[in-house]
């Protein structure tokens, strides 16, 4: 499990890097850019989580601090349904794009949801 979640964030890190290094910075891209960042961080987040399973005392990892315990699960929580939120989001623009082909989404609108 830990070697996969290296692996992916990697990936997760790479995909972000190509689609913020893009010249023409498209709604796609754009989307793709904000999932990637969140995802690699959702990953990132879970760091903290494995060091504790492998330490011999858990109460004297950052996990027995009962106020680090508050603020990672709020953090986790937020970053699971922001990527929720953010592929339903690229999900309804491909179901327009599909339906009406030659109609163009403006990145003002879906992104005015983020402001």
């Amino acid at each position: 499990a830990v070697v996969s979640t290296q692996s992916g964030h990697y990936g997760r890190v790479l995909a972000f890097m190509y689609f913020w290094g893009k010249r023409n910075h498209s709604y796609p891209d754009l989307l793709y850019t904000i999932i990637s960042a969140a995802d690699s961080c959702t990953c990132a987040i879970a760091f903290p989580m494995i060091s504790s399973l492998f330490a011999n005392n858990r109460d004297k990892s950052l996990f027995g601090n009962g106020s680090f315990c508050g603020i990672w699960v709020a953090v986790f929580f937020f970053l699971l349904r922001f990527s929720q939120f953010m592929v339903v989001v690229i999900s309804v623009t491909r179901a327009i794009s599909m339906r009406a082909p030659f109609y163009q989404v403006k990145k003002l609108y879906p992104t005015a949801t983020l402001r």
